[in-house]
């Protein structure tokens, strides 16, 4: 089966405007973030999904332009499948706001969608019955004091599975822009109606939630700094200074 690394991208972020292409550290943000998505030894292609305003910026690597309409990431990632059907069986949405993930993590990701999970009683844990995941997302313990954090996701996690995400209820865990799909499931979730819960939170997996899919949660030891506003753009870049400097 082949497995491809999309990184979709839209300019308007309400949060940090323009974040995609800040570029204090030498490279811009969705530089870093494709770097990191060929850490993976297991991912056979990455691939940029971008805005029409993005794609007038000359960033190397392979890249297709998708519909102003798309209303998320998903629905942009599944447009570039239905125009590249050949991208992957597996498909990993790898969020621009994640350039410190690690090529190990994204390929624990990987991994478990070949690992079937089934209940005590031996129901599987997957709507095609399989028992393998058709939606898998990483997930760390929140590290400090457990109190919420509207620029950072919560997740509720129990028996190996997502159960909830929130910006606004504490968790003691922290997700992780990641996901990965069935080439199919990820077809399926792009034409889904958005629900007041995805509204209310801004966010789109809790439409998947609602509409009974399973979401497998793949646990790492800490989740890497997430680039969601300024203060942690300013971090990012001092930390890669830090690294260049050694």
């Amino acid at each position: 089966m082949k497995t491809a690394i999309i990184i979709p991208v839209r300019l308007a972020s309400t949060r940090l405007p323009n974040k995609a292409l800040l570029n204090e550290t030498g490279k811009t943000l969705l530089e870093h973030t494709v770097d990191a998505a060929r850490q993976s030894k297991l991912a056979d292609e990455v691939l940029m999904v971008l805005d029409k305003e993005t794609a007038k910026h000359d960033i190397p690597g392979w890249q297709v332009v998708t519909s102003d309409t798309n209303r998320n990431g998903t629905q942009r990632a599944a447009e570039a499948l239905r125009n590249n059907p050949d991208l992957g069986d597996i498909i990993v949405n790898l969020q621009v706001d994640e350039p410190l993930v690690t090529g190990e993590m994204l390929d624990k990701l990987i991994e478990q969608m070949y690992i079937p999970r089934y209940y005590d009683d031996g129901t599987a844990k997957s709507w095609d019955g399989s028992g393998l995941p058709t939606i898998a997302t990483l997930v760390a313990p929140r590290q400090g004091l457990v109190l919420p954090d509207y620029n950072k996701v919560g997740v509720a996690v129990e028996d190996g599975a997502c159960h909830w995400f929130s910006r606004t209820i504490a968790s003691d865990m922290d997700h992780i822009g990641v996901y990965a799909y069935r080439r199919e499931v990820l077809l399926a979730l792009a034409k889904l109606h958005q629900s007041q819960l995805s509204k209310a939170e801004s966010l789109e997996q809790l439409d998947w939630i609602v509409n009974g899919y399973d979401i497998a949660a793949v646990e790492v030891d800490e989740a890497p700094l997430s680039i969601n506003t300024r203060s942690d753009y300013e971090q990012f870049v001092k930390l890669m200074k830090e690294r260049a400097s050694v």
